[in-house]
């Protein structure tokens, strides 16, 4: 049954191109939101630090810290990100996507607008924010 489901929604998008970049904006985002903050999460509990220490050394409101960790429709500012990261001793990086995201990812957000290859990455260097 959810196999027919995914059919549909597949052939829906094959058929209406702009439904397809917003599905692919929306997947993008949702998945890059859960990686970095579960990961933020992941080191800082690793590492013995309680939320309330980390929002103290980043700068942040205890809530707000709790709210970017737990909340699931979160939407995050990047710089809330990096600081945190940085005060366990971590940075924020962008990394080439694999062939799999290529195709389900960036081929429908780039549209006809860029005329990119699916085989070829981003940057091979790292783009660090700090």
């Amino acid at each position: 049954m959810a196999s027919m489901f995914w059919d549909d929604i597949n052939a829906e998008m094959r058929d209406d191109p702009e439904r397809a970049r917003r599905f692919a904006a929306e997947r993008a985002r949702i998945a890059a939101h859960d990686a970095v903050v579960h990961e933020l999460d992941c080191v800082r509990d690793r590492q013995g630090v309680s939320k309330a220490i980390l929002a103290r050394v980043s700068g942040m409101n205890p809530a707000t810290l709790r709210r970017l960790l737990t909340a699931k429709r979160a939407n995050p500012q990047i710089e809330s990100v990096a600081v945190a990261a940085a005060a366990l001793g971590y940075k924020v990086a962008l990394v080439p996507m694999d062939s799999d995201e290529l195709r389900d990812i960036a081929t429908p957000l780039r549209g006809r607008e860029l005329n990119l290859s699916v085989d070829t990455p981003g940057p091979t260097r790292e783009v660090v924010a700090t």
